[in-house]
């Protein structure tokens, strides 16, 4: 049956219960779903014949097989549950990655997928329509580590990557409120309490790196072709940037709901900050609001105005309390120490600013309170079409990941004063 044959069926199947003004009978739904997956399976292969000619329109040569190499082209199909250079059993040679590598760099160049750049293709999740291609491994490494540099606070995270984006659930145990108790002899003990476990998850939002307004980025074609110009260079970096500061916004201040979950949504402890000015005592009692055993490692996290706001700040013997870090790396960012511990800047959090409310910092423990998980695949669209008579290159990436406060009585929450 076609299309508008089944679309045909399942309207006589409702316009048969409705003119006898009844609901479905359960045959009639069984009938409906039949066809329903009828349409479904005819409209993916209108998709796929629609994507393989586009692909064969580009470079007629692409599903042939590779010259001179004694082996076929891998398609996706062929592909599906292996590794990206082949099955998950064959490791790829030194060869194989740098023969990919080429043919990555002419099609982040032209938009033109090389035969080699075959099995790299990938379907989005839930929209089988939305083909893409899965970057190199060391493209996607610059990426990631482009985005883990750039907020802060995610470098000093724990991380988790996973090869794909279904939900990952753990289990969670308070039992800090319980403890043993002296029994006399032959007595009965005092009631306790049994272990009551939750459990939290993480998702795998998809982040988009737009360019002007929801356009992708663009990039010349001179520019793109000059083969003496790192573009893939500028492409992770331009679009790593723009992921990387929607990111880490949400690392911080991300409320859980449509977006990950901020490490300021803490239900640990907290402190709260009162005045104008930054005072020695308070941050002392900011220090100590953790349990010791979080303090091995702790860190001070907020952003750069706050560090300016610090710099004047004294103990109670007139020395600053900002000083040089004892040795090198061991201060992060700000190359200082506050109260012998590191700081990390992060501009995803509030400024400090006197009867705001304001989430403008933390201290503790972050690898410990926070956990990032990324999703493995990353995909990049190049689009060598839409802008061609601009003479221009559109690049289009997404990179899945999510967060959440998995330990929140490893770190402080440090907050101004509403009144």
């Amino acid at each position: 049956m076609s299309i508008e044959e089944l679309l045909a069926a399942i309207q006589a199947i409702l316009d048969k219960a409705k003119g006898e003004g009844r609901e479905l009978t359960e045959e009639e739904v069984a009938q409906a779903e039949e066809l329903e997956r009828s349409l479904d399976v005819l409209k993916r292969g209108q998709l796929v014949q629609a994507r393989v000619a586009a692909l064969q329109a580009t470079d007629n040569t692409m599903l042939r097989a590779v010259n001179g190499s004694g082996a076929g082209v891998q398609t996706a199909a062929q592909s599906a549950g292996a590794g990206l250079y082949g099955t998950a059993a064959t490791e790829p040679s030194d060869a194989d990655k740098a023969t990919l590598e080429r043919a990555f760099d002419i099609y982040v160049r032209t938009g033109r997928v090389e035969q080699e750049m075959v099995h790299f293709r990938a379907q989005g999740v839930g929209t089988p329509s939305a083909g893409g291609y899965l970057v190199p491994d060391e493209f996607r490494q610059k990426l990631v580590d482009r985005l883990v540099k750039f907020g802060g606070l995610a470098e000093h995270a724990e991380t988790i990557t996973t090869s794909t984006g279904a939900p990952l659930e753990w289990p969670t145990l308070d039992d800090t409120a319980n403890q043993g108790q002296i029994v006399a002899e032959g007595a009965t003990p005092a009631a306790g309490a049994d272990l009551v476990f939750g459990s939290k998850d993480l998702g795998s939002w998809t982040y988009q790196a737009p360019g002007a307004g929801t356009d992708p980025l663009r990039v010349s074609v001179e520019l793109a072709q000059d083969s003496a110009f790192n573009i893939q260079d500028l492409v992770q970096r331009k679009l790593g940037q723009r992921i990387a500061r929607s990111q880490a916004l949400h690392w911080v201040n991300g409320t859980g709901t449509g977006q990950p979950e901020g490490i300021t949504a803490s239900t640990g402890p907290s402190h709260t900050f009162t005045g104008a000015e930054i005072t020695y005592a308070a941050l002392v009692a900011a220090k100590h609001s953790i349990d010791p055993d979080y303090r091995d490692g702790a860190k001070w996290f907020f952003n750069d105005q706050t560090l300016a706001a610090l710099e004047s700040v004294v103990d109670t013997t007139g020395r600053p309390l900002l000083m040089p870090a004892a040795q090198s790396g061991m201060a992060g960012d700000a190359g200082l120490t506050l109260l012998n511990h590191p700081i990390v800047i992060d501009q995803g959090f509030d400024d400090y600013t006197d009867a705001s409310s304001n989430n403008w910092g933390a201290f503790g423990n972050m690898n410990e309170a926070y956990v990032i998980r990324r999703v493995r695949d990353v995909q990049l669209i190049v689009n060598p079409y839409s802008r061609a008579n601009n003479r221009q290159i559109e690049y289009t990436a997404w990179a899945r990941a999510d967060g959440a406060v998995q330990n929140p009585y490893a770190i402080s929450i440090l907050k101004n004063d509403a009144a």
